[in-house]
């Protein structure tokens, strides 16, 4: 498979084929980043598969493992390269995914309407409004025209982009080149489960530690979290358990601690998030969706003014949005950990999160699902 991926720009005689295929409302084909089972794909994908209509759902996936994982659990899903995943990716109207249609199949979406879930509201640039580091040679320099050719996928606009409200809608048009009335202000799926798991009544209290991915360095978990010792005394004298889930573009190794442990990166977060009780992260995502949890929020951006510098910049002014206690070195963080009880973010928390999401209510699944089960 890896040579399939290598030489995939081989099968664009099968894509232009795919734009003659008749298409089948019926059929509604799901993927995810990565080969991954997760994030708003997955919660939509969970949704249909409980609905009792004549939709027929289908994970499409490149990885095996998932596959038989899947199956096992009665899903119907398919290699993306097997004779099945091919005829269902062909005959399938609707492609939901999280990232690009590449997620199921780029070469098979032919004249499919591609439903872009996203992955989170953008506090940083995305897309094709990036204009500076590493990621800008791909959607905005003399460069382009080679991605475009060896990675098609980047550069297919989706008919449809999930946000939640029409600041975060603005954004996708631009950065995605979707028009802001098919940027659908439904909500995202993947924070349903917020309204459905209760949170841990344990004694113990659990911090997940999320930094967001940075295009210009890998493994800054080191430099954000310079003693790990000193960090896991300070954690059992709180008596609290410390999580840190990396992004999937990252990896390291790393050694077991009482307090401290790894999540793997292929583990969907968002099973974990309602049962925490604080989250420390930087620029990513995830902090807006945390916002429905009401929960307290430490943002620890060690590097703001290198990642504004060299990375990316931001659509909205940091400390303005950021409503949580801010701690920019080590020190701060381990000080801020000793007197995590007395945070109290609260309004700042709810003046943010009424203004980027329209709904708060758990459910964006069925709002999405109605929404396209409705059209012609």
């Amino acid at each position: 498979m890896k040579i399939i991926k290598a030489l995939r720009f081989v099968f664009y005689p099968l894509y232009i084929i795919s734009f003659f295929i008749k298409r089948e409302k019926s059929i509604w084909v799901f993927g995810a980043h990565q080969n991954r089972f997760c994030e708003n794909s997955r919660a939509l994908y969970e949704y249909a598969n409980k609905s009792n209509d004549n939709i027929k759902v289908i994970w499409i996936t490149g990885d095996k493992n998932l596959l038989y994982e899947l199956q096992s659990k009665k899903y119907l899903s398919y290699h993306r390269w097997s004779i099945k995943g091919l005829y269902f990716s062909l005959k399938a109207k609707y492609y939901f995914y999280n990232v690009y249609s590449d997620d199921i199949n780029f070469y098979t979406a032919g004249n499919a309407i591609l439903v872009n879930l996203w992955h989170g509201i953008p506090l940083k640039q995305i897309e094709f409004d990036i204009k500076k580091g590493p990621l800008k040679k791909i959607f905005n320099s003399n460069y382009s025209f080679i991605y475009r050719f060896f990675k098609p996928y980047l550069f297919r606009s989706p008919n449809y982009v999930l946000s939640t409200s029409n600041k975060v809608s603005k954004i996708f048009s631009s950065s995605l080149k979707v028009s802001v009335e098919n940027c659908l202000e439904l909500g995202y799926p993947r924070t349903d489960i917020f309204y459905k798991v209760e949170s841990s009544l344990e004694k113990e209290k659990t911090i997940i530690y999320m930094p967001t991915w940075r295009s210009l360095k890998s493994n800054i978990l080191f430099q954000a979290i310079e003693d790990f010792d000193k960090l896991n005394r300070v954690l059992e004298k709180k008596q609290l358990k410390f999580l840190i889930k990396l992004h999937p573009n990252e990896s390291m190794t790393y050694k077991n601690y009482s307090n401290i442990e790894f999540i793997d990166s292929k583990v969907d977060i968002y099973d974990l998030l309602p049962l925490s009780d604080y989250l420390i992260t930087d620029y990513s995502s995830v902090y807006f969706d945390y916002l429905l949890l009401d929960k307290e929020i430490i943002f620890y951006p060690f590097d703001l003014k290198e990642y504004l510098k060299k990375d990316r910049d931001f659509y909205f002014d940091y400390e303005e949005n950021t409503p949580g206690k801010k701690v920019y070195n080590y020190n701060e963080l381990l000080l801020c950990l000793s007197n995590i009880e007395h945070l109290d973010f609260k309004e700042k928390r709810e003046k943010i999160r009424n203004s980027f999401f329209i709904y708060q209510d758990g459910n964006a699944s069925k709002r999405v699902y109605d929404y396209f089960k409705g059209l012609d």
